[in-house]
């Protein structure tokens, strides 16, 4: 009988200690999806894109680029007449996270030069004192809410959440535009 309980007690310590295992393993792999993830959803430095003649960093796209909102990008672009998009960010903003890197696939197809976007910070702990203006000057009552400037003039603005088509649709639809 002590046998038996010695053995049955060997035999739940190690499978307890593969199931530790196990977990562990189960674990790192959520990490790198996270950690990769969260680059993507964070707009992380993406070295592989083309120079883009802006001083911010460029999150997406090459032609078309996704930008990190600055002030000096976002004038030089409004000024040379582009098709603008402002995607309201914010880093806790689990729709932001989920969408963002639908814009980003979006603008990595568009190959026309007309237009640009930028992730502006909204209401996070990265927001600066521009991207506050820009949300006051344009109304914008919480993040993820999507901006769509042409000529000056505000074309569209949505808090809906969308996916990489609407992008495209809506990006091509002001592009066609006069």
């Amino acid at each position: 009988m002590k046998l038996a309980a010695a053995l049955f007690l060997v035999v739940l310590i190690s499978g307890c200690a593969s199931m530790q295992t196990a977990n562990q393993s189960n674990e790192t792999v959520r990490n790198d999806y996270t950690n990769q993830s969260a680059n993507v959803a964070t707009g992380a430095s993406r070295p592989d894109i083309l120079e883009s003649g802006y001083s911010g960093t460029v999150l997406a796209g090459s032609v078309s680029p996704v930008i990190e909102f600055n002030m000096n990008d976002y004038q030089a672009a409004a000024g040379s007449n582009k098709i603008i998009l402002l995607y309201f960010y914010a880093n806790w903003c689990p729709v932001c996270r989920a969408e963002v890197p639908e814009m980003y696939s979006a603008f990595s197809e568009v190959n026309d030069a007309r237009a640009i976007a930028f992730r502006v910070n909204f209401n996070d702990d990265q927001t600066d004192s521009n991207e506050v203006e820009m949300a006051r000057l344009f109304g914008v009552p919480y993040q993820h809410t999507k901006v769509i400037v042409k000529n000056g003039q505000v074309q569209l603005k949505s808090t809906e959440s969308w996916n990489k088509n609407r992008y495209l649709f809506e990006i091509n639809k002001a592009l066609s535009m006069p």
